[in-house]
């Protein structure tokens, strides 16, 4: 890989890395109308002692903040349309960054028998924007992150460098290869000779 593709490399991870920070301007609401739950499914399952139902799918953060305090209710439905059954279950330690998704899944004992289950619709009921602490301004931030990986670079340099000098034209190593060649080529018309005379003592 060329030394300009990795520092470009790097460069862009450090500032994907920035622009993942959280937007502390934006409330609960507004950040709960920007959350969507989607591809839910739902399973029934049976034990000796309890029946259990779960429901999975993914959260959607479509806000410039980061969801914390995330709290899922997921409500069953029967083949009529009827509420059947609820779990709610409180996501704990769980923080969407913004424009990211997670999945996720919910699970308590089934309050119905399973053929009272047909459709499952989830949501998420209340959720908190995680504020991070006020940022750096940009051009300082932009100075931090080429003071971190200021020292890498400058080692992908040198070894750069040093492997274009021991890989050039004039490197120890290629000049190596040309002695070699040409001791080669010595040696080809020595053996070239010596055939020579040897066929001539033959004819004698």
């Amino acid at each position: 890989m060329k030394f300009k593709t990795i520092v470009t490399s790097l460069l862009l991870a450090g500032v994907s890395t920035w622009a993942a920070a959280c937007d502390n301007s934006e409330d609960s609401v507004t950040l709960l109308s920007k959350l969507s739950v989607v591809d839910v499914t739902y399973n029934f399952s049976e034990s000796k002692d309890q029946a259990m139902i779960s429901s999975f799918g993914s959260i959607k953060n479509g806000s410039g903040a980061c969801a914390d305090d995330l709290v899922i209710e997921a409500k069953y439905y029967d083949s009529t349309g009827k509420l059947v059954d609820v779990i709610s279950e409180n996501l704990y330690g769980v923080v969407i960054p913004a424009h990211q998704e997670f999945a996720f899944r919910v699970r308590g004992p089934a309050d119905k028998p399973k053929a009272s289950y047909a459709k499952a619709v989830v949501r998420v009921a209340s959720v908190s924007p995680k504020h991070v602490p006020e940022t750096k301004s940009e051009w300082s931030r932009l100075l931090e992150l080429l003071y971190l990986l200021g020292p890498l670079i400058l080692i992908i340099g040198v070894f750069e460098f040093f492997a274009r000098k021991l890989t050039g034209k004039n490197s120890p190593q290629q000049r190596m290869v040309g002695h070699v060649e040409l001791q080669t080529a010595k040696m080809e018309r020595n053996i070239a000779a010596l055939e020579r005379i040897a066929n001539a003592l033959e004819k004698k």
